[in-house]
Parts: C-alpha cells; sequence; structure tokens
C-alpha cells in the first residue's frame, strides 16, 4: 500500500488508521488496532 499526502498550511495533523484484512482460509474478517499518527508540518 502506498499513501501520498499534501498538507496545505504548517499545522500539527492528526489521523486515525485501521487496516481490515479478509482471512483466505476461513473468510474470517480480522482488524487491526485503531492508530494515530501525527504529522508537524514546518515551513
Amino acid at each position: 500500500m502506498h499513501l501520498n499526502w499534501a498538507f496545505e498550511a504548517a499545522s500539527t495533523y492528526k489521523i486515525q488508521m485501521q487496516a481490515t484484512a479478509t482471512l483466505a482460509g476461513t473468510g474470517e474478517q480480522i482488524s487491526s488496532d485503531i492508530v494515530t499518527y501525527t504529522f508537524k508540518v514546518v515551513n
């Protein structure tokens, strides 16, 4: 997976992400914990 972000202004940005997948053998859906990423953008 590749992600690209663009920020318009200097600030501190926080995003939350969670990964979800389906197991091929059982069809069970599994998910990760939600994690928070913090980006500090400066001029």
